[in-house]
């Protein structure tokens, strides 16, 4: 079942994007079914606030009567690594 919150930021207007360049693909096919992965790097508004970023997306489809067809897609955020914990200072 579809999130309906994130279809509603589409169907609303109020996800707004600008630029989507999708960079780093790799696509592999599996009979009537090819899965490419790459990265997405988009410049978006929601609700007139910046939402950029870059994300790892892995996109599905399925060939449908010879039509390719998408079946889904998944985004997930690409951020800095976390900085390491810092040691406690000891005194010697």
């Amino acid at each position: 079942m579809p999130n309906v919150e994130a279809v509603d930021r589409y169907g609303d207007g109020d996800l707004v994007t600008s630029k989507l360049d999708w960079s780093e693909i790799t696509v592999r096919v599996y009979g009537e079914t090819a899965v490419a992965i790459g990265v997405h790097d988009q410049r978006a508004a929601y609700r007139g606030r910046p939402n950029d970023g870059k994300f790892r997306a892995t996109h599905i489809a399925v060939r449908d009567d010879g039509e390719w067809r998408l079946a889904g897609i998944h985004l997930s955020p690409i951020g800095v690594p976390a900085a390491p914990p810092q040691r406690p200072a000891t005194d010697h």
